[in-house]
């Protein structure tokens, strides 16, 4: 392991000390880890790695972008800030849900960096298989602990990720992801689509 990417490590565990993911009380430091574990098996850049680690640290942790371009670079904040959505103070994460996935899915489209593609696919595998452990346990009920619960727009969503990854195409990652987006959400988007 290099140098810069044990340097990342180790200010991502400091930035997301004290942190605990929402549903399960999980030290939050676990999600970055998993995703930058996701992203070497699609890419050795070690840029897109970092970016990985830190893909949550300036919506969740304060940490601004100066800060990220300052200890690695102008690639990794730009990276970062391809999955850092706007906040819009003022008014509850659950009306701004559409607007803000909208806003985030043009950025992915149109970013000309590969790692943007990358990052985005190990954030959301890492995301989905969270949220099919919950289903496991819990069937559709887990979605009561997500900003968004209807089911088709959590469709609409991840299934509008998959498919604008064409980096990532025939990736183990991807097909991965694709499976957990088709049964959590898919399947019950087709079922209440029947049920009408």
């Amino acid at each position: 392991m290099s140098e810069r990417l044990n340097e990342a490590i180790n200010y991502a565990v400091k930035v997301y000390d004290g942190l605990v993911r929402r549903r399960d009380s999980l030290p939050y430091i676990l999600h970055p880890l998993e995703t930058v574990t996701i992203a070497s098996t699609l890419t050795p850049d070690e840029d897109v790695l970092i970016a990985a680690l830190l893909h949550d640290t300036i919506e969740d942790c304060g940490i601004t972008a100066e800060e990220i371009e300052k200890r690695f670079g102008t690639r990794v904040m730009k990276l970062v800030l391809s999955e850092t959505e706007e906040k819009y103070p003022g008014e509850r994460s659950e009306d701004t849900w559409i607007r803000r996935k909208e806003e985030s899915i043009q950025l992915l489209i149109h970013a000309e960096d590969f790692g943007t593609q990358c990052m985005w696919l190990a954030d959301k595998l890492s995301n989905t298989r969270s949220f099919y452990r919950a289903f496991l346990a819990e069937g559709m009920g887990f979605v009561n602990f997500l900003h968004m619960q209807d089911i088709k727009k959590l469709y609409w969503y991840y299934d509008t990720v998959r498919k604008n990854l064409p980096y990532c195409e025939g990736s183990q990652a991807l097909e991965e992801y694709s499976r957990y987006v088709d049964l959590l959400f898919g399947t019950a988007a087709e079922r209440d689509e029947t049920e009408k």
